[in-house]
């Protein structure tokens, strides 16, 4: 409880400027005001306090007689303070005729549960008579001793005849401390005087900032620091200069001094010059993580240009998208990616896999400070993502105040392991270079893999690394003390962005290692990151928050938190956050209108510009800045930045979709610890009313959207729910249906119990039965990795992903873990034959692709009836035959063999995908030479090795097409081991990978007299080439089905939901 008085004389001066606005009116407008600027919202319902006494019989009666109903108060900035007192009286005497209406009935009749949201807010309550009482011989006076339990706040307003004005402020202690409150109050008796003075201020003009809050804020954003008029290429080479036989750059192949790297990037700046770029163009880039792709960065800056990083995982349609807006003079790519973009026309390319020779050393540098630097494409809205345009002095100034704030030296090593297409991989491009360090360069995809990152750090001594939160958290899980000992020894300073950062993760970080965590903020349209908190020592310890504070500005950057009148908002109150200064991007690329509206003029500095980031903020007490959410419908998983009305445009142009709409929500909440768990859901609504063929609609989103913006499921809705008024009701949108269906027995034992958590983890769904199969419920061969990843830590041993392939089940798979650790035990999976299933009745045998290994397969349990059993076939190393034939018939006559050993006789059902496919098609022609029965024969996207120009060699190699499509496959299944797979697995699959294609390059058909299936990827079908005329000289009888879905996907768990009936179907005939 507080008590407040309007300074001397304030009031009453301000009442006589407005003699025709009663007190009580203008002290009501005055809170009302005051209310609406300290909640950032000029629309808000306030409750306001009626006496129901009306009738002769309610005039008598004792005790209070009292309603508290709801008001609509809508604030405009542009109005004075006696139009908003005279509409105030208004919208009250029409309310004062329905004072009887109760407020618990309202709640009834607006459709409302208890504990939703309340009615109202703040109440206020004007108290205009007199409280003094006159009684014989005794003067008195009345006072409120209490109201009852106070929700938020409540107001009594004592306009007395005098010109008075006091106040009693009632507040909800749990939501207010006396602190705030005092400040709040200060406020409320700062406005009071500012009309007084200024009676013609508009409502939206009020200064709600205390004097020295205004000196506090305009101390923090004070960060002017002059820096030079450089360029990247300026500061790399004076360093460059400096240390010269330094080491500078390195991968698992390549090293490089100081020296040699400059000569290598300017020998390709005078190949991009050749290929006719000029300074102020721009260049693309599609290349793995190599030292290749830092030193095509560093070349093209050296040349002039900006880079355009294109990220190879994205569909072919989005990558041509981002290539027709930016219309670069030159691609850098591989010849593996070459034939993704040949079909783009006028577009030149440069394939750059191999050192260059070196001739004239003499630098370039031909940058400027006002040169666009590089250009990020980032989602949109309108369901085309949009290019940022960052400049050269943005990031020089990020950099510099980057050194200066964590200084590096010549014995730290930064890990470059952020994709090139996120904003964040600038600095560990180029950071090190300008301070002498080094640069490391992970393995491609190894940033998805907390194992690979523990070897990485500890083979390299990396000092500096950057992690997303929700990689961080996973990188935090997969840490033992002893491996934390091991791994992270080396680092000296960790950093954090892309996402809010859960305060219990750094917390938990901080008693495993002793590496400082940073956090960094900023979005793609301002260089990488305009503010800093430290996420360690004495300032983590600080924090009360659920997630760390983003903190301060870097040099040259202001923030502002404004309300929606472009007014600064007092500390602890939410606003939208603008970001001034040097590093705000030059603009969106081809979009003048786009940033114009995001890119507005200061109105606090004139002349200059302001970003408004779209992100909701507050002022701490210390002068950091604490993000509270977003104020639309972008946001960020796993870092990666997400506009839903992109992926709800994209969806509303699939086939019979009238409405569609995105959502990102929790699947399992026991999941949802340190990072974000969120997942996208998309939910249609058909217009015809029928079915909608849900997969093969996901499949299409996949050749439109990148893999993160995919929603994971989707459901078909009759009707999106709405709302009262009419809106989207998000809250009310259905999350999938993960339960399992069978119940049985419950998990007994200990190591029941903890892989059936194992289990629940990943699958997001309670496992309360051990005959629940992994796969049956959603798992597949990629996840299996994970869960063997996740068993080895709880068991404290090697488990494989091969085990979980051959025991799937909670039962299965516990009594396996509770045998000897024997290396039987743990080559399970790795044998020429895995079992995926076995069963009493007839055997589909699955063929490997060319890595060797079957366990793709694992999905057919979901679609095959339980009397089948799935065996696949496999060609592990060092004894397998892909390593030992020397062709592809010894291939084929090993298998044979093996097929023969297991099942001697037919009738038999035979699968394979790709070399698989051709593998299992020699093997049905020698069945049937032997007079055995193929009942069945399955080709998955196989094509004759006669029509894919293996024999034909060019001045490059391979045909480009066929290597591109191998490295693709390889690239497909090695990336998604999430690390989880033994370098020996790796090893293996990778010279599988070179032995398909050694095999292939001689490999020739035998005629097959029976009939074959054949599913045919369409999406990467070669121009002009017939499945039927390819296999005509081969097959004497082919059926086709084609699937919308490129080579490396129709092995895929979505792919098999439609393939995988099929194949039930057609075998059981």
């Amino acid at each position: 409880r507080m008590k407040l008085s309007a300074p001397a004389g304030a009031f009453r001066q301000l009442a006589a400027h407005m003699p025709e606005i009663p007190r009580a009116d203008l002290a009501l407008a005055l809170v009302t005001l005051w209310l609406g600027r300290l909640c950032g919202r000029m629309d808000y319902a306030a409750g306001f306090i009626f006496m129901r006494r009306m009738g002769s019989a309610a005039l008598t009666a004792t005790g209070p007689v009292l309603n508290v109903l709801p008001l609509a108060v809508n604030l405009h900035a542009t109005e004075d303070l006696p139009t908003l007192a005279k509409r105030l009286a208004a919208q009250l005497k029409k309310m004062r005729r329905h004072q009887r209406y109760d407020a618990e009935q309202i709640v009834r009749d607006s459709g409302r549960a208890a504990g939703e949201t309340p009615l109202f807010g703040p109440v206020l309550n004007i108290k205009v008579f007199d409280y003094h009482l006159d009684l014989p011989g005794i003067q008195a006076q009345t006072h409120t001793l209490a109201t009852g339990p106070v929700n938020d706040l409540e107001l009594a307003l004592f306009p007395d005849e005098n010109g008075g004005l006091d106040i009693e402020l009632l507040a909800n202690a749990q939501r207010y401390d006396d602190a705030t409150l005092s400040r709040h109050a200060l406020r409320l008796m700062a406005l009071i005087t500012q009309f007084a003075d200024n009676p013609a201020l508009r409502c939206g003009d009020a200064q709600m900032l205390l004097a020295e809050e205004q000196t506090q804020l305009a101390h923090l954003n004070n960060t002017a620091v002059t820096i030079p008029a450089a360029t990247l290429s300026d500061l790399v080479a004076q360093q460059a200069q400096k240390t010269p036989e330094a080491s500078a750059l390195a991968d698992a192949h390549y090293h490089f001094t100081y020296r040699e790297m400059r000569e290598q990037v300017v020998a390709l700046a005078y190949a991009l010059r050749e290929r006719g770029v000029q300074p102020g163009d721009s260049v693309a880039v599609a290349l793995p993580r190599s030292v290749f792709l830092t030193l095509a960065l560093h070349g093209i800056v050296e040349a002039g240009a900006a880079w355009l990083p294109l990220d190879t995982g994205y569909p072919d349609d989005r990558l041509r998208m981002m290539l027709e807006d930016a219309q670069p003079k030159l691609l850098i790519t591989t010849q593996a990616q070459l034939a993704r973009f040949h079909d783009i026309p006028g577009m030149e390319y440069l394939c750059y896999s191999q050192p260059l020779p070196v001739s004239d050393a003499t630098p370039l540098g031909l940058s400027l400070p006002h040169h666009t630097a590089y250009i990020i494409f980032t989602s949109g809205s309108t369901g085309r993502p949009k290019g940022v345009m960052v400049g050269q002095t943005a990031i020089v100034n990020r950099l510099l105040w980057m050194q200066d704030h964590y200084p590096l030296t010549a014995d730290d090593v930064v890990a470059q392991k952020t994709p090139c297409s996120f904003d964040v991989s600038v600095w560990e491009f180029f950071w090190p270079f300008i301070a002498g360090a080094k640069l490391v360069m992970a393995e491609p995809e190894a940033h998805r893999d907390p194992l690979a990152m523990q070897r990485f750090f500890a083979q390299y001594g990396v000092t500096t690394t950057h992690f997303v939160p929700s990689m961080l958290a996973a990188f935090i899980a997969s840490l033992t003390p002893a491996s934390a000992g091991k791994s992270c020894a080396s680092l000296k300073r960790v950093f954090c962005s892309g996402e809010a950062l859960p305060t219990a993760l750094c917390r938990e970080w901080e008693t495993l290692t002793n590496a400082p965590l940073h956090n960094l903020y900023g979005p793609t349209e301002a260089a990488v990151d305009v503010s800093w908190y430290p996420a360690c020592g004495d300032e983590l310890a600080a924090v009360d928050g659920n997630s760390i504070p983003i903190g301060y500005p870097v040099w040259n950057t202001g923030l502002r938190i404004l309300d929606a009148h472009m007014q600064p908002v007092p500390p602890g109150v939410a606003g939208d956050l603008y970001l001034t200064g040097i590093q705000l991007a030059q603009g969106y690329l081809g979009r003048p209108d786009l940033t114009a509206s995001r890119f507005i003029a200061d109105p606090f500095a004139p002349g200059e510009r302001m970003y408004r980031t779209g992100d909701v903020a507050r002022w701490l007490d210390s002068g950091a800045v604490e993000y509270l959410g977003r104020s639309d419908d972008q946001l960020k998983i796993r870092g990666q930045r997400i506009e839903l009305g992109e992926i709800d445009r994209v969806m509303q142009t699939l086939p019979d979709v009238e409405q569609a709409v995105a959502h990102a929500c929790v699947f399992n909440q026991a999941a949802a610890t340190g990072g974000d768990a969120r997942q996208l859901v998309g939910y249609l609504v058909s217009h015809s009313g029928l079915p909608l063929d849900l997969p093969a609609l996901q499949e299409k989103l996949r050749q439109k959207l990148p893999a993160h913006m995919v929603p994971v499921v989707l459901l078909q809705l009759a009707g999106l729910p709405l709302s009262a008024n009419g809106k989207l009701d998000r809250k009310a949108l259905p999350l999938p249906d993960l339960t399992p269906r069978v119940k049985g027995r419950a998990p007994q034992s200990a190591t029941e119990i903890a892989v059936a958590a194992a289990f629940s983890r990943l699958l997001g769904c309670e496992i309360n039965d051990v005959e629940s199969d992994f796969f049956a419920l959603g798992g597949h061969s990629l996840l299996a990795m994970k869960l063997a990843a996740q068993l080895s830590q709880t068991f404290n041993r090697q488990v494989t992903p091969g085990q979980v392939m051959v025991a799937s089940d909670v039962a299965q798979l516990s009594k396996l873990l509770d045998t000897d650790d024997d290396e039987r035990s743990r080559n399970l999976g790795f044998g020429p034959l895995l079992p995926l299933r076995e069963s009493d009745g007839p055997t589909l045998f699955c063929f490997h692709p060319a890595s060797g290994f079957a366990w793709q397969f694992s999905v057919l349990s979901r679609y095959l009836s339980p009397s089948w059993s799935i065996m696949g076939i496999q060609s592990p190393r060092p004894a397998g035959p892909m390593q030992t034939a020397t062709t592809l018939d010894e291939v084929c006559e090993h298998h044979l063999a093996t097929l023969l050993a297991r099942q001697p006789h037919g009738p038999y059902y035979l699968l394979g995908y790709s070399l698989g496919g051709t593998l299992a098609q020699g093997i049905a022609a020698r069945l049937r030479a032997r007079g055995e029965t193929v009942a069945f024969l399955g080709l998955l996207d196989t094509w004759p090795p006669e029509t894919q120009n293996w024999r034909e060699k060019e001045a490059n190699g391979l045909n480009p097409d066929v290597l591109a499509e191998i490295e693709r496959e390889r690239a497909a299944f090695v990336a998604a081991q999430q690390g989880n797979a033994s370098e020996a697995l790796f090893t293996a699959i990778e010279g599988n990978y070179a032995d398909a294609v050694r095999l292939l390059t001689t490999a020739h058909s035998v005629p097959f007299d029976g009939h074959a299936t054949l599913f045919v990827a369409d999406k990467t079908v070669p121009e002009g080439v017939s499945p039927e005329q390819s296999w005509s000289p081969w097959i004497a009888s082919l059926a086709i089905y084609r699937q919308p879905c490129a080579h490396v996907d129709i092995i895929s768990p979505s792919a098999f939901e439609t393939i995988g009936p099929i194949i039930s179907e057609l075998i059981n005939k």
